[in-house]
């Protein structure tokens, strides 16, 4: 089965690996949720990693024309498991990774692994 990808608007960032964002059903039909990033594990905020993991995230969701989350599932504590994308805004900000995915998005959880902000994490 495909995974479903929605548009979404960022509202906060909780910390290096989740997001709280309003999320697009279609039909006018919306619904705000956490979101956790999938496939890894960012440290926890009382850390400097964990701090800065969180500050990258905001950086790299301000930089974003277009947020989506792909959704996988719901984990134990009622968050959606989402692989989660930006479209950059243009003109292209050169600090800014690559895009890592086909369509020119960019995964955040490939960013804050390769920035080792993030460890691999599978439940």
């Amino acid at each position: 089965m495909t995974p479903a990808t929605y548009a979404i608007e960022p509202l906060y960032i909780i910390d290096g690996d989740t997001i709280k964002a309003r999320i697009d059903l279609g039909f006018g039909v919306t619904i705000t949720r956490r979101l956790r990033i999938a496939h890894i594990d960012a440290e926890p905020l009382t850390t400097l990693n964990g701090q800065v993991a969180m500050a990258t995230l905001a950086w790299l969701i301000n930089q974003a024309q277009s947020v989506t989350a792909e959704y996988i599932e719901d984990d134990k504590w009622g968050r959606a498991i989402v692989n989660l994308f930006i479209t950059p805004r243009q003109p292209l900000n050169p600090r800014l990774p690559q895009g890592t995915e086909p369509d020119g998005s960019i995964n955040t959880a490939t960013v804050l692994l390769s920035k080792k902000l993030a460890k691999p994490y599978e439940p």
